[in-house]
């Protein structure tokens, strides 16, 4: 979240005064060397080892081979039903019907999902549920294409492509659509940035 606050506040600052933003730069580039420097939780020298697992071809720690045992499953469940998928409720049944370990996620049954959004669209609606997520993500691109007042906005160009390129990014290692807060957030989003770069073109 710190960094979709950075992504945001930085080019405003950079409208008001150039020396500003590189200063806010320069120090939170110095902190991050600090931080690299001291490593106070071990977080480098973990980053290190995973990496050196991963280029030996081996999956880094428990959570990495949960994740992955997930992703397989959710491939062989897509090939299940790959056309309309299980049902947005039938991640778990999908999963324990092509998995030989399914009680190693036993605890989050209740809940579960594949901490992945492709992955849960496409076990959840196949190719019409993978469909259904690109138009979702494309919304805010294929609002651009279609709007040249929008496109020569700067403001509602980077928003509109920060917001989905954002859900990209976090939605490949956690669920973020089909949470209701961030779900909602993103349709939120779409329609404050549209709302506010539309009311800009007003004459005032």
């Amino acid at each position: 979240m710190s960094l979709v606050a950075l992504a945001v506040a930085l080019p405003q600052l950079w409208r008001q005064s150039k020396r500003a933003t590189v200063t806010v730069l320069g120090v939170i580039v110095g902190v991050l060397l600090i931080i690299v420097y001291v490593d106070p939780n071990g977080f480098i020298t973990r980053f290190v080892q995973t990496m050196a697992e991963l280029a030996a071809g081996r999956l880094p720690g428990h959570s990495s081979e949960l994740r992955y045992e997930m992703l397989v499953g959710a491939w062989n469940g897509f090939w299940q039903s790959p056309l309309v998928g299980h049902g947005w409720a039938g991640h778990w049944e999908a999963l324990v019907s092509n998995h030989p370990t399914p009680e190693i996620f036993a605890p989050v049954k209740q809940y579960f999902s594949y901490h992945n959004d492709v992955a849960d669209f496409a076990v959840a609606g196949g190719i019409l549920g993978l469909m259904a997520y690109a138009i979702i993500i494309a919304a805010p691109i294929i609002n651009l294409a279609i709007d040249p007042k929008l496109r020569a906005n700067p403001r509602a160009v980077y928003g509109l492509v920060l917001l989905p390129a954002a859900y990209i990014v976090f939605g490949l290692t956690d669920f973020v659509f089909g949470f209701d807060l961030l779900t909602t957030l993103y349709g939120f989003s779409l329609a404050f940035l549209l709302a506010a770069a539309k009311a800009s073109q007003v004459p005032s």
